[in-house]
Parts: C-alpha cells; structure tokens; sequence
C-alpha cells in the first residue's frame, strides 16, 4: 500500500532527526508504525540514523519496539545496536525491546553489533537486566524478598553497568542506601 504525504514525511523527518517535525505530525496524528517500501518504520529509522530524542518521542506514541517487518526482520534494536549508539540501544531495552529476537537470518542484536565492532552496545545489550526479572527478588519466597523492593532500582543500575569499578558500586549504594558509612 502507498504511503500518504504525512506517512512519509514522518519517516523522512525521523531519519533526519529533525524532532520537531516529527513531533508536529505526530500531534496531526500521523500513524507512528508506518512502514516504508523496506518495512522500515520511523523508529527504525531514528534507531538506524542514532537520534536517540526521535526514538523516545516515538515510544511516547506508543511505537513498536519490536516490529519486524523489515524484508530482513530486522528490529529497532537491531538497527540501533548497527549505529553504535548506545543510548539508542539503552532506550529501546528500557522500552521493552527483545534482545533475543532474531532476523532471517538467525541473527540477534548483539550479534549484530558485535560483527560491525559496536563493543559497548554489544556490552549493553548482553548485561541489560530488566526491573521485572529482579522483581522476582523482592518478593517473599519463603517468609520475606532476598532483596528490599526500595533497592531494585538501584541494583538494576549497579548489574547493567558497563565499566564497572568501585567508585560506580559506591554511587550506587548511595542513591538505595543514603546513609551509609564508609570506613577506609
């Protein structure tokens, strides 16, 4: 099926980056899932092209994180993961992108970035832990939570961490446990 005019320009604003224009169409209520004559959609696009401020405006709009209809199957995730732009890349896993989704050719995200030499994202994408798989943490098992449900945010921070050093757990520990004595 043809796209309209609006269907286009969204999708030519959103790989320009231009966050106003997309911004404006989507408040004219241009559909926010459209796909190109590839089965590209503009978040895949703003994934593609790195504009990390396009693909949260995107998912504020309710996009498709996990559309695959790219002729190849690709996703957002796996075009963001291809720029190396690993503030793409966080944004869509915290949108609830599906890192182990594959294209048709068996391939995930991760190692997509990893055959382009995109190290961090490859990084990100294999240490990201959702909030909803620590869940299962703060709730009682037995008679209470392994881990207090204040913490979880905290200790999800502290487990995707890239560069992890002491400096890192320490800040951490500071935003779960305000005041803790530290004696060196």
């Amino acid at each position: 099926m043809a796209l309209d005019t609006g269907e286009k320009t969204i999708i030519n604003y959103a790989t320009e980056g231009s966050f106003e224009d997309v911004e404006r169409l989507l408040k004219n209520h241009v559909p926010v899932d459209v796909h190109d004559e590839h089965g590209m959609t503009p978040l895949q696009h703003a994934a593609f092209k790195g504009h990390a401020n396009i693909c949260s405006l995107l998912l504020a709009h309710s996009a498709d994180v996990n559309d695959h209809e790219h002729d190849q199957g690709y996703t957002a995730l796996m075009f963001g993961a291809l720029s190396g732009n690993n503030e793409v890349v966080r944004i869509l896993l915290e949108a609830g992108a599906k890192p182990h989704q594959t294209n048709r050719i068996n391939r995930t995200a991760a190692q997509l970035a990893a055959f382009t030499g995109q190290k961090q994202c490859v990084d990100t994408i294999n240490n990201y832990v959702t909030l909803e798989d620590l869940k299962y943490y703060t709730t009682p098992q037995e008679t209470e939570g392994k881990l207090p449900e204040s913490c979880m945010q905290g200790f999800q921070r502290l487990l995707i961490t890239i560069n992890f050093n002491p400096v890192h757990v320490c800040i951490c520990c500071f935003e779960v446990i305000p005041y803790v004595e530290i004696i060196f």
